[in-house]
């Protein structure tokens, strides 16, 4: 990259930060009149109602960052992603405002990740509908497994920058374009600075949904397309696919009604155990930062020894999941 696309990216990147955090900031006051309002309940994490229109401002920081970056050239599958994105998106933030049926939000997610599915290209052998189809059913997972995942201060803006940022190191170190994740990091990082706790400001739906379509979408198109930054996708992610699986078939194996609000992810009872949002997402970064982005930078720079290290990367954070009693009832419920 010589300088001056280094200096054009870079201000790509700091105008999406800008945009994102002045658009929180914004509507941090703008929320509530307008219906986006998270209240307490007695399965949520938090005391006092907040603005939950977080996703709005990345979602619109984003879209303005991408269009910069796409101004040079654009590609039909590129065009198909961006679209899903925005029906991810809104459909997201129209349950932040309205509360949708979770069917029809279910519908939505799987009609727009299959449509971008259809357009990746297959580098696989084999059929490629067969790995298009095992793409989408991870794909709409990513999709919830951010949702889930997005329950405390900070943590969901937190995996955001650091997967993002991670992401964007691999795939410059291995030659491919690394500003598209720049880009993503940058939205989550404006909005991260109101999310911190105490938060000023929720992500929501519309934000955590579209988390995770992108997390879906890199890993995806890395898989279907034979590369080893797949790996990378994978191990970066391990917390929130984690914590989030492992909840979700605890709570189904023991005969819970595993689609009703609760706390009983791991990150939960570890806010609740510490008494602190902050604590625990910043463990969330050191773990992503210090654990899993060298094991990512192994795995993507010798491929062949990439399972073992998936299986390293993961091993431990099951193991603490298994110890917090994710997915188990709290004690008196």
């Amino acid at each position: 990259m010589d300088m001056i696309a280094l200096a054009a990216t870079g201000a790509v990147v700091a105008i999406t930060a800008a945009l994102s955090y002045l658009g929180g900031r914004w509507l941090s006051a703008a929320a509530a009149p307008l219906g986006f309002v998270d209240e307490p309940s007695s399965r949520g994490m938090h005391r006092h109602p907040i603005p939950r229109a977080g996703g709005v401002a990345v979602g619109a920081a984003l879209a303005v960052g991408t269009a910069l970056l796409a101004v040079p050239g654009w590609r039909p599958d590129a065009g198909v992603a961006a679209i899903a994105a925005g029906v991810v998106w809104a459909v997201g933030v129209a349950d932040d405002r309205w509360r949708m049926p979770a069917r029809w939000r279910f519908v939505a997610q799987l009609a727009a990740v299959a449509v971008v599915a259809m357009v990746l290209p297959v580098a696989l052998p084999g059929p490629a509908w067969a790995w298009q189809i095992l793409a989408v059913i991870g794909w709409v997972w990513s999709v919830n497994a951010h949702n889930f995942m997005d329950g405390i201060d900070a943590i969901a803006a937190v995996q955001a920058v650091t997967v993002f940022a991670g992401m964007a190191m691999l795939t410059a170190l291995h030659g491919h374009g690394a500003a598209p994740w720049l880009v993503v990091a940058a939205a989550y990082a404006g909005f991260a600075v109101l999310n911190w706790p105490p938060a000023r400001l929720f992500l929501g739906d519309g934000g955590s949904t579209l988390l995770g379509y992108l997390v879906g979408l890199g890993t995806a198109s890395a898989v279907l397309q034979a590369s080893t930054t797949a790996y990378g996708w994978f191990i970066l992610s391990a917390v929130f696919f984690t914590d989030a699986t492992w909840t979700l078939v605890v709570r189904v194996a023991t005969g819970q009604c595993w689609y009703r609000p609760h706390r009983l992810h791991a990150y939960q009872k570890l806010a609740l155990r510490w008494g602190s949002h902050g604590r625990v997402s910043a463990a969330v970064a050191l773990v992503n930062l210090a654990w899993l982005l060298p094991l990512a930078l192994l795995a993507v720079a010798s491929p062949h020894w990439g399972p073992m290290v998936c299986v390293l990367a993961y091993a431990p954070l099951f193991a603490i999941a298994w110890r917090c009693r994710a997915g188990w009832p709290e004690a008196g419920t």
